[in-house]
């Protein structure tokens, strides 16, 4: 994960928290273990506690955090 500034993220399977965790701006590794998915469908959602921000001066995107080699 990655984010622009300091940010607090959390990861919830199915309305159950299953992590949580401070990201800065260079790439953080993290790793959910342990956790089961259901039999047919299961919602995996991310989300930042900070308000997403400009990418930078020359991209108008709004940019919270970045998720890069999800397996």
């Amino acid at each position: 994960m990655l984010s622009l500034e300091p940010n607090e993220i959390s990861t919830c399977l199915n309305g159950c928290e299953v992590w949580r965790g401070n990201i800065t701006n260079d790439i953080q590794s993290v790793s959910l273990q342990g956790i089961e998915f259901l039999d047919g469908e299961n919602v995996l959602e991310f989300q930042s506690k900070n308000s997403p921000v400009q990418a930078d001066n020359s991209d108008p995107r709004q940019v919270g955090f970045a998720i890069y080699n999800f397996k």
